[in-house]
């Protein structure tokens, strides 16, 4: 489910998982993401809320926490804005042959980024992909 965030700015409505949940009970396991400042915003909330997920998936984006949640991290090869360097203790990443920054979103390009050599319905797919691997794996842990 993708939430909407005022001024399309997660860092305005980071606590909005806090809604999302208790409007479907039903559902047990959540996991939260995010690309960007949105992953960033994904983590700060998933760390203070550590017993509702059950994992962090980060599109382009860095954990800005040291919890012990699992988390994917999932960007470009051709990505130009994320600071690789803050994935060094991230276990599970996954760089998307081709990809960039804005690709895993519909916003267009972004300031900065490389130019992606797949289309950004190719990295969108790829990364659902992995992001169901992630999940699969997960699950088959618990």
């Amino acid at each position: 489910m993708l939430v909407k965030m005022p001024f399309n700015l997660a860092v305005f409505g980071v606590n909005r998982g806090d809604s999302v949940i208790e409007k479907f009970p039903e559902i047990q396991k959540w996991y939260i993401g995010g690309h960007s400042l949105g992953g960033a915003m994904a983590s700060s909330y998933a760390n203070k809320h550590i017993d509702k997920v059950l994992g962090l998936i980060l599109l382009g984006a860095y954990s800005v926490n040291t919890a012990s949640l699992p988390t994917i991290v999932i960007y470009g090869s051709e990505d130009g804005v994320l600071n690789r360097s803050k994935l060094e203790d991230v276990k599970d990443k996954v760089e998307i042959a081709g990809g960039n920054h804005a690709y895993f979103g519909n916003y267009g390009e972004q300031d900065g980024d490389g130019t992606a050599i797949i289309t950004r319905e190719e990295q969108q797919n790829q990364s659902i992909l992995k992001i169901l691997d992630f999940i699969n794996s997960q699950q088959k842990k618990k």
